[in-house]
């Protein structure tokens, strides 16, 4: 699309732009500078730039030694092949609690890339690592806010999930921080139900519903971890809690928000939308999403139900 580039492309745009101004940040990826768009930081910076083929255990060890020596990397790396790298993802970066940028490319459902390559695992091998920090933003704008709250911060293993597709850059210039942990809501006061999803998720979403007939009590979970506990408080109430999900739902934002309730002992109902336990299949994005019950007409008709179904009882 003319106005829209790759989500790929936002990123390594960002990350070039503040090389020009920090010469700490180091960029590696293994065999994917094409991929993830990161041609032009090869090109500009080719003594901060390192293609280590395809040896992601290395990728991931290298990001380490340089977190040690006080350098700021940043690594792109598609999901799927994240899941090769899970040993030093563990051991050498988050037990140590180092500060790097992983950025976990295509996630959720890619579509043509083939089924090997969806993206619906990092979830539920990162989440229970300790000491990092994930997000999953809607736009250009937190994603960028996520980036440069890395590189001033530089504290703990930050991982910036994103998908394989295309987002507005509405936020050129932006210089603002994120708070970590903290949910956006929208359509506090008046609605049926309430849908907690993230990513491109939330715009699909937004679009679908907005001339539905059904008042959707949106909140954008941008950060998996550190989940906003104060929100998820908030949102008990009378009317249905729906989250939606394209990642596998063993271990899934839904599973831990199930969890904390009933780790806090609040009696509230929730409704998991996601990928159950099987390997999803080949086709277009738009033909996984039905195959999986995900698309949107599939998913409005389940809200339906779930609305009638708590007006009568």
């Amino acid at each position: 699309p003319k106005d829209k580039i790759s989500w790929s492309k936002l990123v390594a745009n960002h990350i070039e732009k503040n090389m020009a101004e920090d010469e700490g940040i180091i960029a590696i990826t293994p065999a994917m500078i094409h991929g993830s768009a990161m041609d032009n930081i090869f090109k500009h910076y080719p003594n901060r730039s390192f293609d280590v083929g395809i040896a992601e255990e290395h990728a991931l060890t290298f990001t380490a030694g340089l977190a040690v020596a006080n350098k700021k990397p940043f690594i792109s790396i598609y999901s799927s092949f994240l899941q090769r790298a899970y040993d030093q993802v563990n051991h050498d970066i988050a037990r140590m609690d180092l500060g790097c940028l992983i950025s976990v490319d295509r996630c959720g459902f890619v579509g043509a890339d083939g089924p090997t390559h969806h993206g619906v695992f990092d979830i539920g091998f990162l989440n229970p690592l300790p000491n990092v920090i994930i997000c999953t933003p809607s736009n250009a704008k937190d994603a960028k806010r996520f980036i440069n709250t890395y590189l001033v911060n530089n504290d703990h293993p930050y991982i910036l999930r994103i998908p394989r597709g295309y987002i507005k850059d509405e936020a050129v210039k932006c210089n603002e921080l994120i708070p970590i942990g903290k949910w956006k809501i929208e359509n506090n006061d008046n609605y049926d139900v309430t849908i907690i999803c993230y990513g491109q998720n939330v715009n699909m979403i937004r679009d679908y519903f907005t001339d539905k007939g059904i008042k959707v009590r949106l909140v954008d979970a941008l950060f998996i971890k550190p989940m906003d506990l104060e929100m998820l408080e908030q949102l008990v109430d009378d009317k249905p809690l729906i989250i939606y999900e394209t990642e596998l739902k063993i271990n899934s934002l839904a599973s831990n928000i199930a969890y904390y309730y009933s780790q806090k002992r609040i009696l509230k109902q929730i409704y998991s939308f996601g990928v159950d336990d099987h390997f999803s299949v080949q086709g277009s994005i738009n033909e996984i999403l039905k195959d999986e019950g995900l698309d949107m007409e599939s998913f409005y008709q389940n809200i339906k139900e779930i609305i009638d179904e708590k007006r009568k009882n």
